[in-house]
Parts: C-alpha cells; structure tokens; sequence
C-alpha cells in the first residue's frame, strides 16, 4: 500500500515517549516512527503537523495476508504508554485469530439514541399525532437527547432507563412522557427498523412515578367572580369606537373570549386556539375541526358563545388569516399564560389552571343533569376510563336526587305535600 511504501522511505524505529512524540516536527512528506517495543505500533506524522498512533497488522496467517491499520487516536488525545497500550490489546487479539477492527466496523453500524429520536419523530410522531403532539414530543426531545448524548440505542440496558428514570425525580411528570416515548421508540427499533433484537426493549417492566390526577374545580362563588373579570375586559374593549381600539386591550380581549369559550364548552385549549374561522357552524353551534385528538366530528356550543363568536369575528385579522384566534406575529395565538395569570389574580384564584376550566365543565355538567356518557361525549373522551375520574361527582348528583325523592316519599306519608289527583286533570274522553 502507498503509506508502506512512504514507510519504506521515511520509516524511523524508535521507542516512543512523550519526549519523541514532542520532538516528532512535521516534514514536507508524510514519514513514520515505528516503536521498537510493539511491532506493529507507529506514530503517523503529517505534513499538517497531525500526529496520529496506529497499529498495522496482518488479520491472518502469511504474508499473501493484506494488512490492515487499527487507528488508535490523535497525539493529543493520547499520552504514548496510552497508546502502547491499546497497541497490546490489538496485538493479543490478532494472536487469537481475531481482528482489531471488527469492533469498530461493528460501532460504526450502530445508531445514536439521538439520531433515531429524529427517525421516531419524523417516521411516527409526525404522521400518527397531531400537531401539538409532535411540538410537545420534539420538545422532549431535547432532554433525551443531552441526557442519551454519545450514546447507541444498541447499547442501551434496562439498567440505563433506570437511572435515567432516577435522574429525573424532580420531574415526575416529564420522566414519565419521556419513558413512554422512548418505550415506543425502542419498539420500532425492534421492528421494524431492526436496529434491537425483538423484546428487548429496554423500557419494558421499567417503573413509572405516581401521578396525583388534579381535582380542581370552580365552585359557584369563583366562577362568579372569574366571569366577571372575562366580561369586564370584553365590555371593555367594546367600549372603543371602530378602528381605535389599542392592540395591548384587543389581544387581552381575545384572550378573555378564549378562555370563555373554553369554560362554556369544556373543549381543550388548543381545539379552541387553533380552530379556523370556516370550522365553526353557527347554525348548529357547534365547532367542527379537521381534525381532534380522538377524531371525534365536532364540539358542541351553547348559546352563550354565539354573541363571543360574533365579537370575534368582527375584530381585524391580517388579510388572509384563516384563524379565529390569530396570533400578534404567528398565524395562530400562541396561549395566552401571562394574561391568565392576570385574570386569575384578579379573580382571587388559587391553584386553578386553565386546563382546570374543562373539570369545571364536567362538574357544572354532572351538577345540572348531564349523565358521564353526555360529558365523556362532549369532552371527546375516548375511552369511559378516562370520564371514570368524574364518577365521584356524578355519584355525589345521585345522591342529592335520591335524598330528594326521599323527602318527597316522607312528605307524602307525612301528609306535608300537596297531593295533586292527576286524573282529575285528565280531559274526559270525546
């Protein structure tokens, strides 16, 4: 091979030390130090002034047998005994009929967990999930990524999702996303990406934090109080003539009417925020998105956004936005938080977050009536486990309703009740 031959004419054999590495200058051709302690071990020195170590060796018996070079690493990186070292290790297994450079073909077939993460993404998340699925999952996707850094999805143990598990205790919540995205990865990398062996995915049977779901509803007083905040910034911005309200009030005003809707409707944040103008039917009241979570065909609205919705649409929108919520320099408005926070501190809120506005629905719904299967209904729950968590409450109307029709009965016994004879009130047959 051409660097032999360089050898042949710039070949130098003394036993390497830092002192020989250090006073190795670069020529105007490429020559060699060779060890004299290691057959096999040399220095490379470049033109450049790279120094690199490396082993040559013969994977084989004879010499019709090519060589081949194990690249052990830049002189930099490595002090010469370092190097010798490797050297010896690769020496003692071409004694045993082994190659050097089978582990490093081998490493070089491997993937990195961060490099499959973006597989994961663009090959399932962005095709089976919905948008704001994809954003909150490639926002994960940053922690997994430093925390799997130089990692190999072929090495990773039990043991590693573990620990990382462990490392994330102060976020309970994020670890759990995390596993569960990082189990269906490793799935895929079994098949059919093929990158594991089948069920060795190194999630499975791997714990999870407990999560303490959140009950928090709105009683009768702070809903009160909550809506009175909403109407006050709405009648507000209202007040202003055509063409002359501020921005800073217009944006505080749609924020408002958002969360309205979100309250009198139980639909998430973002079926509202990201609704399009032609996706609401006044008609029948009811918002009929392309797509949903759960693919369900429509969310239902009483008559109470109908005066909500018209005030929106009559605010101005950049020409050719399609959105009922644009946003001040995106197409869509980003969710409001900081003016929640100001409508939740005027309220006189405590622990109470915007999502908390579609348990209130559910409460409010089971308190007037409405049976889980109505609520689970408009909610787009998928599944009646997930309603279930609302069961106490619908529990709680059975009990009021019986402890009614119980008065009613002891009234009657005792007397107390007006008794209506009903067929007296019927009309005598014609």
């Amino acid at each position: 091979m051409s660097d032999e031959q360089e050898q042949d004419e710039f070949g130098q054999k003394l036993r390497l030390t830092k002192k020989v590495v250090e006073g190795a200058t670069p020529e105007s051709k490429l020559y060699y130090i060779s060890d004299t302690e290691v057959s096999g071990f040399k220095l490379i020195v470049r033109p450049s002034g790279t120094k690199t170590y490396v082993y040559d060796y013969r994977p084989g018996k004879g010499r019709g047998v090519g060589k081949q070079r194990y690249t052990i690493g830049a002189a930099e990186k490595f002090t010469a005994e370092q190097a010798r070292e490797k050297a010896k290790n690769c020496l003692a297994k071409v004694i045993k009929g082994e190659d050097p450079r089978e582990e490093e073909r081998q490493q070089a077939k491997k993937h990195l967990v961060s490099e499959v993460w973006d597989q994961f993404i663009e090959e399932h998340v962005k095709i089976r999930n919905k948008p704001s699925t994809v954003l909150s999952t490639t926002h994960r996707g940053r922690v997994v990524k430093k925390y799997f850094k130089k990692d190999y999805v072929e090495d990773i143990t039990p043991q590693d999702m573990h620990t990382f598990m462990l490392s994330f205790k102060h976020a309970p919540i994020q670890a759990n996303r995390c596993r569960s995205n990082l189990s269906k990865m490793f799935n895929l990398c079994e098949r059919p990406w093929e990158y594991r062996p089948i069920n060795s995915n190194p999630c499975r049977g791997l714990f999870k934090y407990p999560e303490k779901r959140r009950e928090r509803f709105l009683d009768d007083e702070e809903l009160r109080r909550l809506v009175i905040v909403f109407e006050s910034v709405v009648n507000n911005a209202k007040s202003y003539e055509e063409g002359k309200l501020p921005l800073r009030l217009m944006f505080k005003a749609r924020a408002a009417c958002y969360y309205q809707l979100m309250l009198y409707t139980g639909a998430r944040g973002v079926e509202w925020r990201t609704a399009k103008l032609a996706e609401i039917d006044m008609a029948r009241m009811q918002l009929r998105p392309e797509s949903t979570k759960n693919d369900e065909p429509a969310i239902n609205f009483p008559p109470e956004c109908i005066p909500i919705l018209e005030w929106l649409f009559y605010l101005p929108r950049r020409e050719g936005n399609l959105y009922l919520f644009p946003g001040k320099y995106k197409e869509v408005m980003s969710t409001p938080r900081e003016t929640w926070k100001m409508f939740k501190k005027d309220a006189v809120l405590l622990g109470f977050n915007p999502h908390d506005l579609r348990h209130s629905w559910a409460a409010f719904g089971l308190a007037n009536g409405l049976s889980l299967a109505d609520v689970g209904q408009q909610l787009n729950h998928k599944s009646y486990q997930t309603t279930k968590r609302y069961e106490h409450l619908a529990d709680k109307v059975k009990k009021q309703n019986v402890a009614s029709v119980g008065s009613a009965i002891k009234n009657i016994s005792t007397g107390q009740a007006e008794i209506i004879d009903i067929r007296a009130r019927q009309k005598p047959a014609s």
